[in-house]
């Protein structure tokens, strides 16, 4: 089917009536487990940690998890940084991060952040040396692969800079 032959019709009686009526999700706390994500593109805003690191927010998607389907969780990506020591630490730590994202889709070099958006990988999310969560280990996704259920609890295109 060519494009000019698709159906495009869209019809939206009330589009304020259909905003008012979005399902609204309150933010829960992801407990530690193996997901299936889908990579987003990174937040367009800059952070600053509190030492003056600069830093983007890359979510990835929980996706085929009941629960926590559409749960997002967010890594830190640290760059630009070069200015002190500390700052060039991150900046490694950052770089890594974005590594083991590209490795487990096989990418062998990567150029821009846009290359991960919309890939799905299998995450193992979980307490880190500190005891906060965090994405501990990225790996391929296979839609024949088992995913782990989490235990039960309460509910509670940028360019790379390096």
């Amino acid at each position: 089917m060519m494009n000019s032959d698709l159906d495009t019709t869209f019809s939206i009686e009330d589009v304020q009536e259909t905003l008012d009526t979005e399902t609204k999700r309150e933010r829960i706390e992801v407990p530690a487990g193996e997901y299936v994500c889908e990579i987003k593109a990174p937040l367009p805003d800059v952070r600053q940690d509190a030492k003056g690191h600069n830093k983007l927010l890359m979510p990835i998607e929980i996706s085929g998890n009941e629960a926590l389907d559409g749960q997002w969780i967010f890594e830190a990506i640290y760059m630009n940084n070069q200015h002190d020591e500390a700052g060039k630490v991150k900046d490694g730590i950052g770089k890594r991060k974005v590594a083991r994202y590209a490795n487990a889709l096989g990418l062998k070099k990567l150029s821009n952040l846009s290359e991960l958006e919309g890939k799905y990988v299998k995450v193992d999310f979980g307490p880190n040396k500190n005891g906060y969560n965090e994405v501990r280990e990225v790996s391929a996704f296979s839609a024949g692969a088992q995913v782990l259920t989490p235990p039960s609890t309460k509910e509670t295109g940028e360019a790379l800079p390096f």
